[in-house]
């Protein structure tokens, strides 16, 4: 799953040029789809995104998770980069974690889906959402807060 990341990373980078009205950002925050830390793209109404969260199960042993997410945004960037002006939008996302399932033994994939809230600031943005997520082993509600730090944009 790591180089899925690394690959995602470098396809979101290398086709950085060939939109117009898009935006690359490192991500900090909580979420089980976009992790602790990760990368998002906005082009247009859509983004892509991927992230890392620790993890552990219940017997202690460290496990990572990788998560992968497809967006949707009410709002374009055009409409979503006005300088010195908040702005905001509302989003659905789809994603996996690669371990959000854990029992004492094992772990996981789930699938989540998630609608919240993007509030835009120059080069920052903050994401809330809450949303709910399943597998063949059990389902859980979950959420995600972050911050998005802008670094790469093409208007």
């Amino acid at each position: 799953m790591k180089k899925i990341l690394i690959l995602l990373s470098f396809i979101l980078l290398s086709s950085f040029t060939s939109f117009s009205q898009t935006d690359i950002g490192v991500w900090g925050g909580y979420s089980w789809i976009n992790g602790i830390v990760g990368v998002e793209a906005q082009y247009g109404h859509f983004g892509i995104g991927a992230g890392y969260l620790p993890t552990k199960i219940p017997d202690g042993k460290s496990i990572p998770s990788w998560g992968g997410t497809v967006s949707i945004y009410t709002k374009n960037n055009k409409s979503l980069m006005l300088k010195d002006r908040f702005t905001t939008c509302f989003y659905g996302s789809v994603g996996v974690a690669s371990a959000a399932y854990r029992s004492d033994t094992e772990s996981s994939a789930m699938t989540f889906g998630m609608l919240g809230i993007k509030t835009n600031y120059n080069k920052l943005s903050l994401k809330t959402g809450i949303g709910y997520g399943g597998s063949k082993f059990g389902d859980m509600w979950t959420f995600e807060i972050g911050i998005k730090y802008i670094i790469l944009r093409n208007n």
